[in-house]
C-alpha cells in the first residue's frame, strides 16, 4: 500500500497566531493605567497619613423602650488614622447637674475611619434628661 503524498511546504513562523488589534491594545493600556493608579493612590495614602491616636467621636441615636427600661443607641466613629480595640463608651444621664444614672459599653474593635453602633441601657428615660457621652479609653490592637 502506498501512502498519499503530502506537500512538504514549510509553515511560516507566525502560523496560528494573529496580531492584536488596536482596540485590544487600548483596553490593555487602560487596564494597566488603572492598576498603576490604584497602587499609586494606596502608596500615597499610606505615606501621607499622619500618625496619631484614634479619634473616637460618640453621638446619641434613637431611644427605644426595652422591657423595664430604655436603650439609647449610640453612634461611634473613629476619625483618627489608627485603629482602636476595647473601646469603652460611657453615658451619664443627669438633671440639673445631678447624675441620675451611668451606663457603659465596650466595643471590641473600631478600625480607623469607621463607624460602629452600640446600646446603653438605662432605667430612666434618656429623652427626659441631659445625656453626656464620652469614650473612656481604648487599647492598641
Amino acid at each position: 500500500m502506498k501512502r498519499a503524498a503530502t506537500s512538504a511546504k514549510p509553515r511560516p513562523a507566525n502560523a496560528g497566531t494573529r496580531n492584536a488589534s488596536p482596540w485590544e491594545w487600548a483596553v490593555a493600556g487602560v487596564g494597566a493605567a488603572l492598576v498603576v493608579s490604584a497602587i499609586g493612590y494606596l502608596v500615597y495614602f499610606a505615606e501621607t497619613m499622619p500618625p496619631g491616636p484614634p479619634l473616637i467621636v460618640v453621638e446619641p441615636g434613637p431611644i427605644a423602650r426595652n422591657g423595664s427600661g430604655y436603650v439609647l443607641e449610640v453612634h461611634i466613629a473613629n476619625e483618627g488614622a489608627t485603629s482602636a480595640a476595647a473601646v469603652e463608651i460611657e453615658g451619664v444621664l443627669s438633671r440639673g447637674g445631678v447624675a441620675l444614672e451611668t451606663a457603659s459599653a465596650t466595643l471590641d474593635y473600631v478600625p480607623r475611619f469607621s463607624n460602629r453602633r452600640a446600646g446603653l441601657y438605662f432605667e430612666s428615660d434618656p429623652g427626659t434628661a441631659d445625656i453626656a457621652l464620652r469614650a473612656l479609653g481604648y487599647a492598641e490592637p
